[in-house]
């Protein structure tokens, strides 16, 4: 057997493999006009296609392209192992370049390959929807609340952190000049309590007993708000997310908390003192009473021999 009808078999069975492995029509011109070396890498990726090694096929594939641009089909063969790879950008250019140079393409073919291509698009849509990214959620940051023991009347757990704001001090405070000492009314008993002096004293103890009332009332809120402020800044711990509004009605209710600790500590200290100063204006001691205010305090100044 010569060269020449040799190389004619190896031809026609090179052709007859690609025909079967994949519906491509131009075989028999392509197998006819391929070159001893193109025909056997042309076999060896048919051969990977049937095999489903279809990233070994493609680079074979994509070197005949190139060697033989005026052979369409291997432009297919590539764009359908792009298809079964499911990479559908490079699937779709070669397919879509096989319906443009391809010359003797049958209906049958044309519409096989369109709907590859329109699988390839659909696979595409999907990939570029799914690797959209979500909208960026900008949540507020999670404070950090160091773990503190149960507060004492004066301290408090805090949901965050803050720097005190600098005290300032006082304005001095000049006391008021004592009342001018009153003459006895005439008829006065020489001996004993007074009934002006004996009413005064009840209303003083009266005013005294009220404001202690305000002042258990007020540490009776505080001690609420102080239980809220606590809930609010683990609910804000344990979260992954906390809100603002968790935080903003936390950072409230640790200032209502303070709020009312003073005003029913003042309420208290302001009660004793009226309920004592009546107790004792019962007796005839000459005694004033001097209110005193401040910007951080309130109170009274009580004068006279005990």
């Amino acid at each position: 057997m010569d060269r020449s009808l040799a190389r004619r078999l190896l031809g026609i069975t090179i052709a007859s493999a690609l025909v079967l492995s994949f519906p491509i029509r131009e075989g028999s011109a392509l197998a006819a006009t391929l070159t001893a070396k193109d025909s056997a890498k042309a076999k060896q990726a048919q051969q990977f296609y049937k095999e489903g090694q279809y990233e070994d096929a493609a680079k074979i594939f994509t070197e005949l392209s190139v060697e033989n641009p005026d052979k369409p089909a291997f432009t297919r063969n590539l764009g359908a192992c792009y298809y079964h790879l499911h990479r559908p950008e490079p699937a779709i250019s070669n397919l879509r370049e096989y319906l443009d140079r391809g010359k003797n393409i049958t209906d049958k073919d044309r519409a096989e390959v369109e709907g590859w291509i329109s699988e390839m698009e659909k696979l595409r849509d999907q990939t570029a929807a799914a690797a959209t990214p979500p909208p960026v959620v900008v949540a507020a940051p999670a404070p950090l609340v160091a773990p503190t023991p149960p507060p004492s009347a004066v301290e408090a757990t805090q949901p965050v952190v803050a720097s005190p704001a600098p005290s300032v001090p006082p304005a001095p405070i000049t006391p008021l000049p004592p009342a001018p000492a009153l003459a006895p009314a005439v008829g006065t008993v020489a001996s004993g309590t007074p009934p002006a002096q004996a009413n005064a004293g009840k209303g003083m103890r009266i005013a005294g007993i009220a404001c202690g009332a305000v002042g258990l009332a007020s540490i009776g809120t505080a001690i609420y708000f102080y239980t809220r402020a606590t809930s609010l800044s683990d609910t804000i711990t344990t979260s992954g997310s906390p809100s603002a509004g968790d935080y903003q009605s936390g950072k409230t209710a640790q200032t209502m908390q303070w709020v009312f600790y003073s005003v029913g500590a003042a309420a208290l200290a302001t009660g004793s003192v009226l309920y004592y100063l009546g107790w004792r204006a019962a007796e005839p001691r000459p005694t004033a009473l001097i209110p005193m205010v401040g910007p951080s305090f309130a109170g009274l100044s009580a004068k006279g021999a005990f």
